[in-house]
């Protein structure tokens, strides 16, 4: 789940590089990625700290 997360965070940076003209709202959408992967990030390290 990390990982896709993080590709898709990889792949909107890489089509943001590559626009000649930022989309509207491009900076709430990429927000929201890195929040979603730092939500996941959280929730595995509750679940692993959990396990110790």
């Amino acid at each position: 789940m990390i990982s896709q997360q993080i590709s898709l965070l990889h792949d909107h940076v890489a089509l943001l590089l590559v626009l000649k003209e930022l989309p509207a709202g491009w900076e709430a959408e990429t927000q929201e990625l890195a929040d979603s992967i730092a939500g996941t990030l959280q929730r595995r390290n509750r679940e692993l700290a959990a396990l110790k």
